[in-house]
Order: C-alpha cells, then sequence, then structure tokens
C-alpha cells in the first residue's frame, strides 16, 4: 500500500514541478514512447512525495495504488520466490516507472519496493490514471505501446536466458571497486567498503549479500575483513 514517506504530506505539481516533467519525461527510458499529448494529461496530475532511506513504499503482493516515477534517489525492489529464493530487480533509478502493470491490470505488484537513500517520487493515483486513459484515445494507445515494449523485453530475455545470479553481481562490483579504489594487498585488492553499503549498490538485502559473500570467500574469490573485502587474484598493479 501506498503511503506518505517520513512526516512530508505529498504536495501537488508546482508549475516548476509540472516544467520539470515536461521537460524530463521525452527524455525518460519507459516515457519516451509517449506523445506530448499524454506527458502533458499526466503531468497535471502528479503528486511528488519524498521517502526516507529504507521506507517501504509498496508491498509485495498488493495492488500498486500509483505508478511511480523516479525524480531523484533509487529504489530497490525484492521479492520471495514460492522455493524461498530472494529475487532481486537491479535499481530504479531516476527517469524510470515502477508499478505500471498494476495500475493498468489491477493486478498485484509482485515486489517490494523500498527507498535506497532518501528519495523524492512522482505519483500519479491509479483511479485517475485508468480515467485518463478511457477518457483518451491517444493516452490509451501510449500505454499500450509501453506496455508491449516491456513485454516484449521480457520475452527477448527469456530467449537469451540470461539471469544474473545476486553472488555474480556482487563479485562484479567488487571487482569494479577494486579497479577503481582498490589497495594493493599481496594476496589481491582490498576494497574498504561495509556491508550496507555493498547491499544497497547491488540492490540486496543484508541478510542475502552476507550469504553471497560466504559463499564467494568459500569458493576463494574474496577474503572478508572488519568493513573490507580482499578481492583475490586481482593484479595489485590497476593500471
Amino acid at each position: 500500500m501506498i503511503r506518505h514517506g517520513g512526516e512530508e504530506a505529498a504536495r501537488p505539481h508546482s508549475g516548476a514541478d509540472t516544467r520539470w516533467l515536461l521537460e524530463k519525461l521525452p527524455r525518460l527510458n519507459s516515457f519516451d514512447l509517449l506523445s506530448d499529448h499524454s506527458r502533458k494529461a499526466l503531468a497535471k496530475i502528479g503528486l511528488t512525495r519524498s521517502w526516507r532511506d529504507g521506507e517501504v513504499i509498496q508491498r509485495a503482493g498488493d495492488p500498486a495504488a500509483a505508478l511511480l516515477l523516479v525524480r531523484q534517489g533509487r529504489l530497490r525492489l525484492n521479492a520471495m520466490s514460492i522455493g524461498g529464493a530472494e529475487v532481486h530487480w537491479p535499481f530504479v533509478g531516476p527517469g524510470k516507472l515502477v508499478c505500471l502493470y498494476s495500475i493498468i491490470g489491477e493486478l498485484p505488484f509482485h515486489y517490494t519496493v523500498t527507498a535506497c537513500g532518501d528519495c523524492m517520487l512522482d505519483h500519479f493515483e491509479a483511479g485517475r490514471v485508468l480515467a485518463l486513459m478511457e477518457q483518451d484515445g491517444i493516452m490509451a494507445c501510449d500505454i499500450a505501446k509501453l506496455l508491449a515494449r516491456r513485454f516484449w523485453g521480457l520475452m527477448d530475455s527469456r530467449v537469451e536466458g540470461h539471469q544474473t545470479s545476486v553472488a555474480h553481481r556482487v563479485y562484479t562490483a567488487l571487482q569494479i571497486l577494486a579497479a577503481q579504489r582498490g589497495v594493493a594487498r599481496p594476496q589481491g585488492m582490498e576494497v574498504r567498503i561495509s556491508q550496507r553499503e555493498l547491499a544497497c549498490q547491488v540492490g540486496s538485502s543484508r541478510p542475502h549479500l552476507n550469504a553471497c559473500l560466504q559463499q564467494l570467500q568459500d569458493e576463494k574469490l574474496i577474503l572478508l575483513g572488519y568493513r573490507s573485502i580482499l578481492v583475490r587474484g586481482l593484479p595489485a598493479d590497476k593500471g
């Protein structure tokens, strides 16, 4: 269920907010199929809300109350499969939409949506979006194109059969961090980072991250230390 973030109430878009939307929407990944007509219609019904780090914006299994557009910050999406495995979606950053299929189909949303750091979202209330679509054929066609594009991407991913494990994402992130800011040690490159920071970067909960780190250590790919991780096997010379 959507709720207010922190103590700040939702506020309607001001003139400046609307201008921000009209300037940004043409460049947003999920909105680039929308016509100017549809962008203007959506800009008129948006509410801006601020959320604090760790606040839950949408719970898995609940129908979404609003279409969400990330204005500032990032969102983390995670769910639990029937088999008990934790499933993560890549971070949702500025300019991205969340909950589109849920509000259009009046369906439960699969993921729990959590603020990863303080963030600001534009909320487009589900009933008002549906009312716009019922009254406006251009708007309805634009939304249908967005959903079709997303479904095509899903099918393309299924064909490719590519699904990256969380452990793989963690190790890849550590390799990048080691190359960027690692300190050379005899056995590899040491990265000074807290597990909280790393969990935020890879879009994982800390308990699941702990399990992934232990797996990587058991495979002798890393060595865990206090607020540091040694990435084994990387050359000491970063150049």
